[in-house]
């Protein structure tokens, strides 16, 4: 049995005028740090934008925004450069590896300008992956995220220094591997798993099969309820992305990524006061999330697009 799904019942606001998409929301932005080769040139902070609740998207954007500026200051590349550099990146991979040709595709295409560096943030658990900023005032030796990288670099280096090989020589036991836990994964959390990757690579019927088949093993998952759901709206499957959300509200009332999916979903559906109600409940419960806060600014300025051609009419 699926869990109730969560209905406000709150008013729509129909229309035969105009029909609205996913995809028409604001584009969100997230702000990263160029740090040119040449010294000459200044460090500067840059931002670049992703369609809202739009994960290929979303992951994406950096990358192209590099092969951008590799292409622009190298130039493209010609097909006989391009499959050089295929076969030289196809070398480095373990020949029983899966490839994601996407991936391939953008690395082959860019020109590597020695020295040039993008810096950025993420969050990705294996579940969610969200662009975060990452500013100017944070390139300093002091930054906490430096300490750190040094801190792990120093380990790295005692560990294998020459002193540290010999000692290791030394003491047989102390040249042994440690001990590895294994931890089994639930059938459910792996037909999950299948269907994030799936996701990512943009075979969205796939991955509404194999969430459908973890949440067949267990009714409880709510990260397959909440993934379903993103594949639904990118079918343009509205009632079920909106189901899906329901869901997800039944086992974690206080889960963002659902109430702005849902959001999404009614607002397609020109349910645009319920739209706003899931925005509202996003923006209290992450008050800072741009992405949250310009999905309710649109959805209120279509509210009120909406009511003046009515009035007009």
């Amino acid at each position: 049995m699926h869990p109730s799904e969560d209905r406000r019942g709150s008013p729509g606001v129909q229309s035969p005028r105009r029909h609205l998409s996913f995809s028409s929301t604001m584009p969100n932005t997230f702000s990263f740090v160029y740090i040119p080769a040449a010294v000459s040139e200044p460090i500067e902070q840059w931002e670049e934008s992703y369609k809202p609740d739009h994960e290929e998207s979303e992951i994406k954007a950096l990358t192209d925004r590099c092969k951008r500026h590799f292409s622009k200051v190298r130039g493209p590349r010609t097909p006989e450069q391009k499959a050089a550099r295929r076969a030289a990146l196809m070398q480095n991979v373990p020949g029983n590896s899966d490839v994601d040709e996407a991936m391939l595709d953008t690395a082959t295409a860019m020109s590597m300008v020695n020295g040039d560096a993008f810096i950025g943030r993420t969050f990705d658990n294996g579940d969610d992956f969200k662009r975060l900023d990452f500013t100017v005032s944070e390139v300093s030796s002091s930054a906490a995220w430096v300490q750190e990288a040094r801190k792990q670099n120093e380990q790295k280096r005692q560990r294998d220094s020459p002193a540290a090989l010999q000692a290791r020589l030394a003491d047989p036991q102390a040249a042994k591997p440690a001990a590895v836990t294994v931890r089994e994964v639930p059938p459910a959390e792996a037909l999950k798993e299948q269907g994030n990757t799936a996701l990512k690579q943009g075979k969205l019927p796939e991955a509404v099969r194999l969430y459908s088949e973890a949440l067949e093993t267990d009714s409880t998952l709510a990260a397959a309820y909440n993934n379903r759901a993103l594949a639904h709206l990118k079918l343009n499957n509205l009632a079920d992305a909106e189901a899906d959300c329901g869901y997800v509200l039944r086992l974690e009332p206080r889960n963002v990524k659902a109430f702005l999916r849902r959001g999404s979903a009614r607002e397609a559906m020109n349910r645009l006061q319920e739209a706003i109600e899931d925005y509202k409940e996003a923006v209290v419960l992450e008050p800072k999330s741009k992405e949250a806060l310009s999905m309710l600014s649109s959805a209120r300025q279509k509210l009120a697009d909406f009511t003046k051609d009515v009035q007009d009419c």
